[in-house]
């Protein structure tokens, strides 16, 4: 572990996964009031978190898929890119309750992708001999760093009165992930660790 943590992949996707969670842990705070402040009742803005949640079970499934025939790295980064321009689009055009719940449903898909996939990836780069360690310090730093979203998101509604400057943010931080992940390599100091830790590669 001590190792691992030293690499520059390793610290990549630490930020990668610490930024995740900005938006995804701000969304997930604050949609139900969006759904309110777009003319919804808190009971109609609550089907605002199952319209995100039910095509991310797809999509979480279908990433993996689609990751074992494509490579975990591309799909990440794509994914990430999809979410850029999904939160771009909500930036400037979610107004009512009807683009929210479309807006909702597409982030699903979007964010449920990657999701599945840093545990893989991480292993991939490392072995797996230490991915509950190594995974371990990655949700760190989603929940201290991403924890942070939902406070984002609600102070910029306080100052704005609206969630558009969250929406910008939010596709910044998807843009810096695609970025973090990209530019992960496999350097021959990371193959060794990976070959010492992994059973299947050390024997």
């Amino acid at each position: 572990v001590s190792d691992a943590i030293k690499t520059v992949p390793f610290c990549l996707l630490f930020v990668a996964y610490s930024l995740v969670g900005i938006p995804l842990q701000g969304i997930l705070g604050h949609l139900v009031m969006w759904g309110v402040d777009t003319g919804s009742s808190k009971a109609a803005a609550g089907t605002f978190v199952t319209a995100m949640f039910l095509p991310s079970i797809a999509s979480k499934i279908g990433g993996g898929w689609i990751a074992d025939r494509l490579g975990k790295k591309r799909v990440i980064v794509i994914s990430q890119l999809y979410c850029v321009l999904l939160m771009l689009w909500a930036w400037q055009s979610i107004h009512t309750s009807q683009s929210l719940k479309t807006f909702s449903i597409f982030l699903g898909i979007g964010y449920g992708i990657p999701m599945g996939l840093f545990t893989p990836y991480l292993t991939e780069l490392f072995g797996r001999a230490n991915v509950g360690a190594l995974f371990g310090i990655l949700t760190l730093g989603h929940g201290l760093i991403g924890g942070c979203g939902p406070l984002l998101w609600g102070h910029i509604f306080d100052t704005y009165g609206n969630y558009n400057l969250a929406c910008l943010i939010s596709a910044i931080c998807y843009g810096a992930v695609a970025i973090a992940v990209f530019l992960i390599s496999s350097t021959p100091k990371e193959s060794k660790i990976k070959k010492d830790l992994h059973p299947c590669l050390s024997g």
